[in-house]
């Protein structure tokens, strides 16, 4: 008698994943993750209540390396690798980054603890020690605009420099920018 294979919550979570990454979130279903593991849909609902669940599993999961990204040291300074690893994160799961931040707003909650985290993050900053939680919020909301640019252009093909150091000069530039014009806003300069 053949053993009967069994299928960890975790395996099965890597098979959505996989899927997500590949082809969306509305491609993540019973049948196409049953499929992608060579099994039954058995296994799925035995170690999940619902798809339901198991979307908002593969989407914690999305948001986990994003913060991975985004918390990398790709210069010495915090706030510009938030927006580095941002862009590498739109460059390495480009159909992730098209659901959570393109398609919809279903995921606006997941995204506010994000933006929480990088605020935190920005007060680490010495050349941001002179602005409030409010201005800070305001950089960073300018910041997000013109990264997320950047982010549909590479989603987009139209981006051709896809390099950490192309992400690290741009965006430095327009930091630079949108922090004096918030230092001279301010009287600082």
């Amino acid at each position: 008698m053949a053993r009967k294979t069994v299928f960890t919550g975790e395996e099965i979570l890597e098979a959505a994943f996989n899927i997500f990454k590949n082809k969306g979130i509305d491609s993540v279903t019973a049948r196409n993750v049953a499929s992608h593991m060579g099994c039954s849909t058995a296994p799925i609902y035995a170690n999940f209540k619902n798809m339901d669940e198991l979307k908002q599993k593969v989407l914690e999961n999305a948001f986990d390396i994003l913060r991975v990204y985004t918390e990398k040291e790709y210069t010495e300074n915090k706030f510009l690798n938030i927006g580095v690893g941002l862009l590498c994160f739109a460059r390495d799961y480009t159909m992730i980054y098209k659901t959570l931040f393109m398609e919809n707003s279903k995921y606006k909650s997941l995204f506010e603890s994000f933006e929480d985290r990088n605020i935190k993050l920005m007060k680490m900053e010495e050349t941001l020690k002179d602005f409030d939680d409010m201005e800070l919020k305001q950089i960073l909301n300018k910041m997000h605009i013109f990264t997320h640019g950047l982010s549909a252009f590479l989603c987009a093909g139209i981006l051709e420099d896809k390099t950490n150091e192309y992400f690290i000069e741009i965006l430095m530039e327009m930091g630079q920018d949108v922090i004096i014009s918030r230092l001279w806003k301010k009287g600082k300069l």
